[in-house]
């Protein structure tokens, strides 16, 4: 897909992944914080659901969109710190954590790597099993890329991102299929 052929469908999946990023800091982020007193809690959130936000959005347009991947999560994250520097690294590995996984699976199935996994016309894949395998894979090198950065001093931080984002993504795709969807079907 190229950028300027789908421009709604790009700049709605920009809006998706800032407010899933609000969402998480002014709504989840607090509630977190008032139910766990441990000292990584403003470093990986037990439910992040812009992981599954990314990674969906990235199923159905394809590894393309990741310049408004990083956009959304730069904004995002200055927005809540106010620290460039940390907002610079941490969007790059948010995004380079989700675009690499698709980029992977695209390519080992002999396809364009900027396609869109879930509606390339050549090949039939299972939605579930390429979001959980994107989500996970995605969720590995968020974890440790994100954890090296933050020097951790034990292991814990690292589970604690991976945790987050796999919880976040399957919050996510329940939401889409017991929510969304439905809305969806009743519209059509």
């Amino acid at each position: 897909m190229k950028f300027s052929e789908n421009t709604a469908s790009f700049l709605i999946a920009f809006l998706v992944i800032f407010i899933g990023f609000q969402i998480q800091t002014f709504v989840i982020y607090p509630v977190e914080s008032l139910l766990r007193p441990d000292e990584y809690v403003n470093y990986a959130s037990l439910v992040f659901i812009p992981h599954g936000i990314k990674i969906m959005v990235v199923m159905l347009i394809g590894p393309i969109i990741w310049p408004l991947i990083y956009l959304a999560q730069l904004l995002s994250g200055y927005i809540y710190s106010g620290d460039l520097i940390n907002s610079l690294f941490s969007s790059g590995v948010g995004t380079f954590a989700v675009v690499i996984p698709a980029i992977m699976l695209n390519a080992s199935l002999k396809r364009s790597i900027w396609a869109a996994p879930v509606f390339y016309r050549d090949i039939n894949i299972s939605i579930i099993w390429t979001y959980i395998s994107l989500s996970v894979m995605a969720s590995f090198f968020n974890s440790l890329l994100h954890a090296m950065y933050f020097g951790i001093d034990d292991l814990i931080l690292p589970y604690l991102y991976f945790s987050g984002d796999v919880i976040g993504s399957i919050l996510v795709f329940a939401i889409l299929l017991g929510v969304v969807r439905p809305i969806l079907l009743k519209i059509k």
